[in-house]
C-alpha cells in the first residue's frame, strides 16, 4: 500500500470507539481471515511496522501515550485500515492511512 503519515494536533476524545492494534490483530487471528493474496494477519503486522516508520518520518519519537488504534475508511469498493495514536508530548497525534487524507494536511 501507499501509506501517508500525518502529525496532527492532539486528538483528545473518542479513542475508545476504535479497536486497539492488539485487539484487531487478535480478531484477524481468530477469524483466520483470508484475502485474495493470502492470510490477513501477516500483512497487518507488516503494515503496522511500516506505519510506525512513516510516523517516525513525520516526527513521532517512538513511544505511545496509549495503545495505538485502528480505523477503517472506504476506498475502492472495500474498507481499508489505517492507524492512529497519541504522541507522548501531550500535543500531537499521528495518523497513518493507506490513502491521502487531505483534510489532515492543514492540521
Amino acid at each position: 500500500m501507499d501509506w501517508h503519515g500525518y502529525e496532527v494536533p492532539w486528538i483528545g476524545f473518542n479513542w475508545e470507539h476504535l479497536k486497539t492494534v492488539a485487539k484487531t490483530r487478535a480478531d484477524l487471528r481468530a477469524a483466520d481471515l483470508k484475502l485474495a493474496f493470502g492470510e490477513a494477519e501477516p500483512f497487518f503486522e507488516e503494515d503496522f511496522e511500516q506505519a510506525k516508520k512513516i510516523a517516525a518520518n513525520a516526527g513521532w519519537k517512538g513511544c505511545f501515550e496509549e495503545a495505538p488504534r485502528v480505523f477503517w475508511i472506504p476506498s475502492g469498493g472495500e474498507f481499508v485500515y489505517g492507524f492512529a495514536w497519541q504522541g507522548t508530548d501531550g500535543a500531537t497525534s499521528y495518523v497513518v492511512a493507506p490513502c491521502p487524507l487531505p483534510w489532515l494536511q492543514a492540521a
